[in-house]
């Protein structure tokens, strides 16, 4: 009985469409590594036969079973045939790819946790027609100048570490950080810490759980655009490197949901 139940499970695996997934650049909770601005994951439907012949097409030289986009593209002579292979996936099989800059993920996070806490609690909806989106552009952009440099990269330093330790010290690290910034340039932002030290702000940083942490935004990403491409039920493969154990332990999360519930992040972007 248990083999036959065994091989039910393989038959079933082996007819659901799979969709293959990767990352790059992930760097935890440290969205401000110099070395690594961006970080983004791709996946693509396909089975091994499809994969292995696509290989073969464009690279027949290689003797390696598995492409190395930092190795291939060394050398000119392979950028016509990464090209080429790039061309046949978009063209032949569902694929996404998503790629976020990490210093405005983190901006996007600290106005999320170091902000709006602050407006909530005297009734403003700070994210109304994507005012959070405006703020953190401008705070990309001329946050640097506006607030002085070295202070604005010392306040997303502080703040990362307090999202991360949670610690009472680490949090008064974060106000301190805040008011050496010329804040006072653009108190909408960064008021809320340097000018009153709003305790909402700092309870919404020490929530057990949340975290700069990247990997989560990335995945939801992908997510949902797998649930539009995806014909039925779907399962996600990935290999067993370190970086994608953290993207392996959400997933996990998301299948072990047994509760029926839509997450909408945006009016394009829902995940069931």
């Amino acid at each position: 009985m248990l083999i036959e139940r065994f091989a039910t499970v393989l038959n079933k695996r082996s007819f659901m469409e799979c969709f293959r997934i990767d990352e790059s650049g992930y760097t935890g909770f440290d969205l401000l590594n110099a070395e690594q601005p961006f970080q983004g994951a791709a996946a693509v439907s396909i089975n091994d036969e499809e994969a292995e012949r696509l290989i073969k097409e464009h690279f027949p030289s290689l003797q390696a079973t598995e492409l190395k986009y930092q190795a291939l593209s060394r050398r000119p002579k392979n950028h016509p045939r990464l090209l080429g292979l790039l061309g046949d996936i978009h063209t032949n099989y569902k694929c996404v790819t998503y790629v976020c800059d990490k210093r405005f993920l983190l901006l996007l996070i600290f106005l999320d946790y170091a902000v709006e806490p602050f407006y909530f609690e005297r009734g403003i909806d700070f994210y109304a027609d994507g005012q959070n989106y405006s703020l953190a552009s401008l705070l990309y952009f001329a946050g640097p100048t506006l607030l002085d440099k070295g202070a604005f990269d010392a306040l997303l330093a502080a703040f990362q570490t307090a999202m991360k330790e949670k610690t009472r010290k680490a949090l008064e690290d974060l106000v301190t950080a805040a008011r050496k910034t010329k804040w006072n340039q653009l108190p909408e932002a960064i008021g809320p810490l340097a000018g009153y030290g709003a305790p909402e702000c700092l309870s919404a940083i020490a929530t057990p759980g949340v975290s700069t942490d990247a990997a989560l935004v990335v995945l939801q990403s992908l997510i949902s655009r797998m649930e539009v491409m995806a014909d039925g039920p779907y399962r996600v493969e990935h290999d067993q490197s370190k970086n994608l154990l953290s993207y392996h332990n959400l997933l996990e999360r998301y299948i072990n949901h047994d509760d029926e519930i839509e997450f909408r992040q945006s009016e394009i972007a829902s995940i069931k």
